[in-house]
């Protein structure tokens, strides 16, 4: 599971949000969106070569992070966006 190897923990719970196609019009890539919560840490080790931080950030300061730019990925921007209106409904 390459959550595991790329950030130490392994979820007990793994929920699909939604998705959305990458390049609407142009490719078929389509990219799904899950929520991994109840993560525990994991015995195995994460690849060196990721080189990922994990940052804790409250839902509430995404949109100031979007905003200023500091968050400028799309995909990233799509999927926490994405992941907001899911928990807002809840």
């Amino acid at each position: 599971m390459s959550i595991c190897l790329a950030y130490r923990y392994l979820p007990k719970k793994i929920e699909r949000l939604g998705g959305f196609y990458s390049i609407p019009g142009y490719g078929t890539e389509y990219l799904y969106c899950f929520l991994a919560t109840d993560l525990v840490p994991s015995r195995l080790m994460a690849e060196d070569t990721e080189g990922i931080e994990l940052v804790r950030v409250p839902p509430n300061q995404i949109p100031k992070l979007i905003a200023s730019g500091e968050i400028c990925d799309a995909k990233s921007i799509a999927a926490l966006l994405t992941f907001l209106f899911v928990i807002k409904g809840k």
